[in-house]
């Protein structure tokens, strides 16, 4: 696997392999708080916005050029999510 540079500061290095994605707590832009169950739009390098500056910026990430998307909401913790798939839990499939 060969190294993607970032356009972004919060990119993480793409040799660390698979990660879950970063839920930021503030806007990039205007710093409201992003809760983790409620609305966020990212960009492919997960750029996090609020729906007001995305709205103001047409959906475009100002860092890299990309679409911005509705982030999916994050329900449990990421302690709770290994606990669940370590024990059994989880619904995933076997």
């Amino acid at each position: 696997m060969s190294y993607i540079p970032s356009v972004c500061n919060s990119h993480s290095n793409a040799q660390r392999g698979p990660t879950m994605l970063k839920m930021k707590k503030k806007c990039e832009r205007c710093a409201a708080p992003l809760p983790l169950d409620g609305e966020a739009l990212i960009c492919s390098f997960e750029c996090s916005f609020c729906a007001g500056c995305s709205a103001e910026m047409d959906h475009i990430c100002p860092n890299c050029g990309g679409e911005l998307h509705l982030r999916p909401p994050r329900v449990i913790t990421p302690i709770q999510a290994l606990t669940k798939r370590l024990t059994g839990g989880g619904n995933r499939v076997r």
